[in-house]
């Protein structure tokens, strides 16, 4: 099996846009894939690969109900 692609190493998420082309519609079938410009783009650019994140900090509940 291949390394992984670390995220914030080998590649890096836009800091600012989620989606520039039309934010209240995800499936706009005209919008460009932009994974340099949009995250959302560059996660699904990630979809089906193997990845890895170093020193995450994980924000969720402390306990289980």
């Amino acid at each position: 099996m291949p390394a992984p692609v670390v995220i914030g190493e080998d590649r890096v998420a836009p800091q600012q846009t989620i989606e520039a082309d039309d934010p209240k519609n995800v499936e706009y079938s005209n919008a460009a894939f932009l994974p340099e410009r949009d995250a959302i783009d560059f996660y699904e650019s990630l979809e089906g690969m193997y990845v890895g994140v170093r020193d995450a900090e994980v924000v969720g509940p402390t306990a289980s109900f």
